[in-house]
């Protein structure tokens, strides 16, 4: 799966820039946002492809965000898609639930998944917003006029991604 984006017109819009001059630049940016923005929360380079994980309880909390679940199986048989759901969004974490009957914990259990953040909350947008907006008024880190050498990154994408950052322990 694709990482997460942010249509260039919402950036635009955040900006308030109507011209069409710094489409690439402003692209650029926005990219490098989003991506800086996973790094922030620990998910960079989560976002791609399928994993095979196998379901350890009959409810299974997953430690990535998850945009789809395509099959379960038990034993190496696919279940029925009616035997399983998936419950949870990005903020209290997905969990897939296998109903009742069909749960047998000896057996081995796979999940076909595919992570990605669906839909976009809020606070992921504006941060991202924030940033880009940071790389396109300060393009460079050294401000000429002033003794200045570097500009931090804004505060409010830290206050953002802070309470959504994700720490894994070896």
């Amino acid at each position: 799966m694709a990482k997460p984006s942010i249509s260039l017109a919402r950036l635009k819009e955040h900006l308030r820039v109507d011209h069409d001059e710094d489409d690439a630049s402003l692209a650029l940016f926005l990219e490098a946002a989003i991506d800086r923005t996973l790094q922030e929360i620990s998910l960079a380079g989560v976002l791609e492809g399928t994993r095979l994980d196998p379901v350890t309880a009959r409810e299974s909390k997953f430690g990535y965000p998850v945009a789809s679940v395509s099959a379960v199986s038990k034993n190496g048989t696919a279940i029925a898609s009616g035997s399983w759901t998936l419950t949870g969004n990005f903020d209290t974490g997905h969990t897939l639930t296998i109903a009742e009957g069909a749960w047998d914990a000896a057996a081995e259990w796979e999940c076909a998944w595919t992570p990605g953040i669906d839909p976009l909350p809020a606070w992921f947008i504006i941060a991202a917003l924030f940033l880009a907006t940071h790389y396109y008024e300060n393009r460079s880190t050294v401000v000429i006029g002033q003794r200045v050498a570097a500009l931090p990154l804004p505060q409010g994408f830290e206050a953002l991604c802070r309470p959504h950052r994700r720490v894994w322990f070896a």
